[in-house]
């Protein structure tokens, strides 16, 4: 319920404040990161936008979606009435993602998160979750923030970072091949950038 009213107070100016006063540049990432590895880039994909907010990353990948489909999921209805303004979606779902994930549902070839693992500190209920809804050969690219050695830990600002050993074994857990890791900066923060991942898993095909 915090995070619901939390996002829903901020979906009105969360573009402006994101990408304008703190630098925000995750989705970008993720695109990047997802130019790296797919096997192609041409459509159609059939897509999952984890934590779609005000539709960022469904922005950024709405390309590879034609002619396939693009969906999103999100806690917040008022970020999810933002994104469905985009006309870009074919589908839009109020809930928690891990719950979602975790029921039965359509399959996609591509599920994709860019700012919503850094609320999420064990991630093995999303992995396992993304292994359910992603066919053979499919891939979750997503960005987090970084965190050296090992494990995870809560920020001050009530966030989670996540290391790149952590990432690789909750993965192997949960059937998900590790595909590739970028390191980057997702924000400014006090002035000063927050050091991110920018990570890709592959659900190994049948």
């Amino acid at each position: 319920g915090y995070m619901r009213t939390l996002f829903d107070e901020f979906a009105s100016h969360y573009d402006e404040t994101m990408l304008e006063k703190l630098g925000y540049r995750g989705h970008d990432h993720v695109r990047v990161m997802a130019e790296r590895v797919l096997p192609r880039l041409t459509p159609p994909w059939r897509i999952l936008d984890l934590g779609c907010g005000t539709g960022l990353v469904g922005e950024a990948f709405k390309d590879l979606a034609a002619g396939g489909r693009l969906d999103g999921i999100d806690i917040a209805p008022r970020m999810i009435e933002a994104a469905r303004a985009r006309g870009i979606y074919d589908d839009l779902v109020v809930g928690d993602l891990e719950t979602v994930l975790a029921e039965p549902g359509p399959g996609y070839d591509l599920i994709l998160s860019a700012d919503t693992m850094i609320y999420i500190g064990d991630l093995m209920p999303t992995f396992r979750g993304v292994a359910n809804r992603l066919v053979p050969g499919g891939f979750y690219i997503f960005a987090c923030e970084r965190k050296d050695g090992e494990g995870w830990e809560q920020t001050p600002s009530n966030r989670f970072r996540h290391s790149e050993a952590y990432i690789r074994a909750e993965a192997a857990m949960a059937g998900l091949a590790f595909d590739g890791i970028m390191a980057c900066s997702l924000r400014t923060e006090a002035s000063q950038p927050v050091p991110g991942w920018a990570v890709a898993l592959r659900k190994p095909a049948d």
